[in-house]
Parts: structure tokens; C-alpha cells; sequence
């Protein structure tokens, strides 16, 4: 119902107060709004379409620095620092158009700062057209942002650039999520084979079980360092690893990124160094021994010396039907088999004494094959196979023989029944991958000697001590095992190296090296046999302090028509020399005796009898000797044990020089 106007013309009282009413619910309204805005912790900005400020809120102040009056009188383009003036009316016309738009710039603050703002702008068509603005400040959400993008730049450079492989697997299934081209390039795997699959599946882990100690490890502790495993490689190859992996997050996943350090060449380093240091203990117990039986062979081989030289003596002044004749054969037998111990010793401790030369080594294999036959029997087959166009050695001959010898009756005793040895020789030229893993081989040019049986073959953990003096398989009395370690110390004498392969059941092969001699290589001379010693009438100064050798000597020469003047000490042989009427032809000394050794004698002795002839005598080993001066060339040396006969031949021969 229409109420009428009032008198003076005026709205009907109730308009009016309806009118009032609407007015205060809209300040109301605006109020609330205006609350609304300046409290929101985001920027807020009331625009004209050609960009000036209208409204702000105190919110923006604070991110601009800037006072609600200072930004009043300004435009957006006083605050943006990236866009041109053109290029916000054109961003202000897209917003018209699209009724809204959100994006991201920067603003300079008054400092002249500048931060990351997200706008959020919607136009509204009243009064000529407004944009409602908010404006949130994401500086420290960009920060963070770069920062994390930084981060996984870095991440992926480590990732890709790492010399280690470096994968990234799922928690939950196992399967790969990454890998680096170093896993790639190791495991020998392709990417398409890798992605999606499961370590299981591609059968990576040796052993199964690893695997699960590794989650349950990495699941109590959320990592784990260097966890040793073994991987197979997609060739078949087992490699050792050590493995580290924690728990990472990755797009809300729990995944665990895994680094693997090869450690094959590391363990094998170890190894051999391992084996290299036990070589070097057993080379030094070796020549601990060999010190040892070179220490003893002076009084040993004196010993044997006065037995086997009064043993012949007396044999030749018994009766051969009288009973005594027997006995002292058996001891001469005993002292000869004794002094040919003390040879071997000696040769295992590369000190005996040799005389090399340049030789064909198939020639003096060849002149012992008869001898060989007949000690191996006839039950074993020997099979010679000599190399074409051999390069010649320099080497005593008579150890080659023992080399042969001994090795054939090794394999001799490993054959039950009948059997097969072959002897083989041939040219090498071993280059460093030849040696490697082959223990005291060097480069160079050899002549190989092989010598192999298809006997019961060496157990593994008896094929280590083979070449240790003494040791042997065989039961008592029937071996003094000595036969290989004389083998060994003849071939080291010699610059070689000797090698032994076996399987149990399949038999044995030992090959020796001999290092090849550049010199042309002359037919061995055949030394004539020695017959009964001549005797003599020549004057002989015989010097040793040991009493027992010295009356042997003395007994000997003499029995052989000789004139011997003793002297026991080389003050004692100064004076004889000295007071002496006639003439002394020869001077026969031991070598090693207290105050004046036997060469500094000689040297002596000839001021006072220019022309003196000399033969050296001593049981000490060649080294040792050597060490004196004594073995130069055109020196002559008999050493003990001697019979007779030896020493008679060999005064003979220095005195008719």
C-alpha cells in the first residue's frame, strides 16, 4: 500500500527510516569489508583500469615499505620491477577480458629492494571498471624453491657425475626408480632393463639372504655404511661390493638411495698380498735352512772327512777274505752316502760348488735317457720330447742331471703300477701377464724344461711345502726328503724358477726356467775316468787346524810317496816355510782358519818360496769361500770330504801345471 507523502512533500516517515536502516547495514557492510582487508595477511590492492591505486591494505605497507598515503598517489607501474608500462596495460586488458588472472612478478620495495609476489586480479565492472587485487608475498617460498632446485641440480651432478654406482630403488616393491650410467657402465645392465625391475629379478645379489639383512639393517638404523655383499655383473662375473643406503623421500615415496663401491680389485691386492707375504716367510725359512746347512757343512763334512779317509786307509791294509774288509766298505759306503747328503743341502741352499757352461740342454737330457730308464723301470713309459732349435743355458751339467734325475724318481714313486712320464723341453719368451699370479717368474727368454707324471698327483695342502728340505710323504726310511728341495736350490742357483701343478688323481707337472744364454753354445768335452792316483816325490806343506784332518792328509799324501811337512796353524806353516833346507813344490791349506786365512797365507808363503803352488781345501760351502777370494778363476779347490784318490789326482794335477 502506497503511503502518502508527508506535509512538507517530504518521504513517507517509514521510507525514511527504511532508508537509514539500508544506509547503516552498507557502512556496515563496508566497514566489515574495510576490517576484512586490512587484517588479511595478504596484500591487497584496489585498481583503476589504467593501473592507479585506489585502495591498499596494511598488509601490502608492510611488504612494500611504503605508507597507505605514498602508495595512494602511485600506479602498479611504480611498483613493479619487471614489466614496462606497456606491458602491465596489456597484462590489465588480458585481466579485463578474462574477468581474472593469476600470475607471479616482482615488486621493488622502497628500500629499493625487490620481492616475489603471487597476484591474484579479478575486474569488476562498476565505476568505470576495477580490479580487486591480492598480492601475496612468496620471496621465501621462491627462496626455498631455488634453493631445493639447486639442491637437486647438485644432487643429479653427484648423482651422474659419481665414479661409484649410485641407485635409487623403492621401498615398498624394490623395484629401481634411477640408476647412474657408472651402474650402467659396471653391472653391464641397459637403462631399459634396469627401470622397473627388482634387484632380484635381475639377479644382481649373489646371495639372497644379504639382501634381506640389508632392509632389515637399513629399516631399524634408516641407514647403513659400508656393507659388504657380492653382486653378479649382467656377464655372469661376481664382483664385491661395499654397499651404504639411507631412506629418502621422493614425492612422498620412501625410497633408499644406495651407493656401491667396488672393492674386487681392493680384495684381490689383499689377497695377494697375503700370498705374497707367506712366500716371502716360506723364502725365508728356506734360506734360514739353507744358512743353517751351509753353517754345518764345515764340521760335518771334517767329520766325514777323518771317517771316510781313515776307513779307506785302513781298508787298504786289510785282507779282502778277512771279515774287518767287509765292515769298513760298509763304512766308507755310509760316510759316501753322508757326504752326498751334504751335497744336496748344500745345493738346496744354492751354495755348493758348480762348475757351469754354456750347454744344449736337449744334448744332456738326451745322454741320461738310458740311465733314466733304468731308474724308473720298466713298468713306466718314458717319453722324451726334445724342442727344435733350442737356446743354449749356463749351467753346471752335472745338475741337470741330479735336476732330472730326482724329478723322474718323484714321479716314479707317485705312479702305482705301470704309468707314463713325459720330459719335454722347448724355447719361451714369458711376458709380465705370463708372470702374473706365478710366483718368483720374471719376464724374459727361458728354456723350459718339463718333466710330468700321470701319477696319484700332490694334495693342495701339501703342494705349498713340496720344496721344503726334509719334508716328505713317504714313510720312514724310505726318502730323506730332500730330493725336491735340492731340485729347488740347484734352479735358483742357476737364475731359474721352478713351478709345480697337480690334481689328485690326474698326476704332477714341475716345469723349469732357465734363463737362455746369448753365447754360442760348444759340445761338451767327455771327461776321461779318473784312474788309481799316480805317486810322487815332491815336497808338500799340508796346513789345517783340525788335528784329525791334518794326520789324515799327512797319512795320505805319504802313502802316495810324498814328502809332507804338517804345520796346524799358519804361524806354525810361516815357520816350516822359513827353516825348511829344500825346496817345497806345493801348499796344501785349508781355507778358513784363525789369524790368517788360507789365501792370505799362499800370499805370504810365496815371498818366501816364489813359484808355490797351491790347492785350497775346506768343508765350508762355495758362498762362503767365495766371499775370500778363493774361487777366482785359475784357483784350484778340492773340497771335503775327499778319499784318497781324490786328493791324490788333484795334487797331481796342480803340480804338473
Amino acid at each position: 500500500m502506497n503511503q502518502p507523502p508527508g506535509p512538507d512533500g517530504s518521504a513517507p516517515p517509514q521510507m525514511v527510516e527504511r532508508r537509514k536502516h539500508v544506509e547503516a547495514s552498507l557502512q556496515q557492510s563496508e566497514e566489515r569489508h574495510r576490517d576484512i582487508i586490512q587484517t588479511a595477511m595478504d596484500g591487497f590492492w584496489l585498481t583503476d583500469t589504467r593501473g592507479r591505486l585506489l585502495e591498499v591494505n596494511a598488509a601490502y605497507c608492510r611488504m612494500s615499505g611504503y605508507s597507505e598515503q605514498e602508495l595512494l598517489a602511485m600506479s602498479v607501474a611504480d611498483l613493479e620491477a619487471d614489466e614496462t608500462r606497456e606491458a602491465i596495460a596489456r597484462r590489465i586488458q588480458s585481466v579485463v577480458s578474462a574477468g581474472e588472472m593469476r600470475f607471479e612478478t616482482r615488486h621493488r620495495r622502497k628500500d629499493g629492494d625487490l620481492f616475489e609476489i603471487e597476484v591474484s586480479a579479478k575486474y569488476r565492472p562498476v565505476e568505470g571498471g576495477r580490479m580487486v587485487i591480492f598480492l601475496r608475498d612468496i620471496t621465501e617460498r621462491k627462496r626455498a624453491e631455488e634453493s631445493l632446485r639447486k639442491s637437486e641440480e647438485k644432487f643429479a651432478k653427484a648423482f651422474l657425475a659419481s665414479p661409484e654406482a649410485i641407485t635409487i630403488t623403492s621401498m615398498e616393491d624394490g623395484k629401481y626408480v634411477e640408476v647412474n650410467d657408472v651402474f650402467l657402465r659396471k653391472t653391464g645392465f641397459r637403462r631399459d632393463e634396469v627401470i622397473g625391475r627388482t634387484s632380484i629379478e635381475l639377479g644382481i645379489w649373489v646371495d639372497a639372504a644379504d639382501r634381506q639383512r640389508f632392509l632389515e639393517e637399513l629399516t631399524a638404523k634408516g641407514a647403513l655404511r659400508d656393507f659388504a655383499v657380492s653382486y653378479r655383473m649382467h656377464s655372469g662375473e661376481i664382483r664385491d661390493y661395499l654397499v651404504s643406503g639411507e631412506q629418502i623421500e621422493i614425492e612422498g615415496k620412501t625410497c633408499i638411495l644406495t651407493f656401491a663401491f667396488d672393492i674386487t680389485e681392493r680384495n684381490r691386492a689383499e689377497e695377494e698380498r697375503v700370498r705374497l707375504e707367506a712366500q716371502l716367510r716360506q723364502a725365508q725359512k728356506m734360506e734360514s735352512v739353507g744358512r743353517l746347512a751351509g753353517g754345518v757343512a764345515h764340521d760335518y763334512n771334517n767329520m766325514l772327512g777323518v771317517i771316510l779317509g781313515n776307513a779307506e786307509m785302513a781298508l787298504s791294509q786289510v785282507d779282502p777274505a778277512d771279515p774287518v774288509h767287509a765292515d769298513l766298505q760298509e763304512i766308507i759306503q755310509a760316510a759316501e752316502r753322508s757326504a752326498r747328503i751334504t751335497r744336496q743341502l748344500l745345493t738346496f741352499a744354492r751354495k755348493q760348488i758348480v762348475a757351469p757352461k754354456v750347454l744344449d740342454l736337449n744334448e744332456t737330457v738326451a745322454g741320461i735317457q738310458q740311465m733314466l730308464a733304468r731308474l724308473i723301470g720298466e713298468d713306466i713309459q718314458l717319453d722324451w720330447q726334445p724342442g727344435p732349435d733350442l737356446w743354449p743355458v749356463r749351467v753346471d751339467p752335472s745338475q741337470i742331471d741330479q735336476i732330472v734325475a730326482n724329478l723322474c724318481i718323484n714321479a716314479r714313486d707317485a705312479i702305482a703300477g705301470t704309468g707314463r712320464i713325459a720330459i719335454e723341453t722347448g724355447n719361451v719368451a714369458l711376458s709380465a701377464d705370463d708372470c702374473a699370479g706365478r710366483p718368483g717368474l720374471v719376464p724374459g727368454e727361458y728354456v723350459r724344461l718339463s718333466v710330468q707324471d700321470d701319477g696319484c698327483g700332490i694334495d693342495a695342502a701339501v703342494l705349498p711345502h713340496i720344496f721344503e728340505p726334509f719334508f716328505t710323504t713317504k714313510g720312514i726310511g724310505e726318502g730323506t726328503g730332500l730330493g725336491l728341495s735340492m731340485v729347488y736350490g740347484a734352479v735358483q742357483q742357476n737364475n731359474g724358477f721352478i713351478t709345480a701343478e697337480s690334481e689328485p688323481g690326474k698326476g704332477t707337472t714341475f716345469t723349469i726356467y732357465l734363463p737362455r744364454h746369448l753365447i754360442e753354445v760348444r759340445p761338451l768335452e767327455k771327461a776321461a775316468r779318473p784312474g788309481a792316483p799316480p805317486g810322487g816325490r815332491e815336497t808338500i806343506l799340508v796346513v789345517e787346524d783340525e788335528p784329525a784332518i791334518l794326520s789324515l792328509a799327512t797319512r795320505m799324501l805319504e802313502k802316495q810317496g810324498y814328502a809332507v811337512l804338517a804345520a796346524k796353524s799358519p804361524t806354525e806353516a810361516e815357520r816350516l816355510a822359513r827353516d825348511h833346507a829344500d825346496r817345497i813344490h806345493l801348499l796344501v791349506t785349508d781355507v778358513i782358519m784363525p789369524g790368517v786365512n788360507g789365501l792370505e797365507l799362499w800370499r805370504r808363503l810365496s815371498v818366501l818360496r816364489p813359484g808355490l803352488k797351491c790347492l785350497f781345501i775346506s768343508g765350508y760351502p762355495a758362498h762362503v769361500i767365495a766371499e775370500r777370494g778363493i774361487l777366482a778363476p785359475g784357483t784350484h779347490f778340492i773340497q771335503k770330504p775327499f778319499t784318497r784318490k781324490d786328493l791324490g789326482l788333484k795334487v797331481q794335477e796342480v803340480l804338473n801345471r
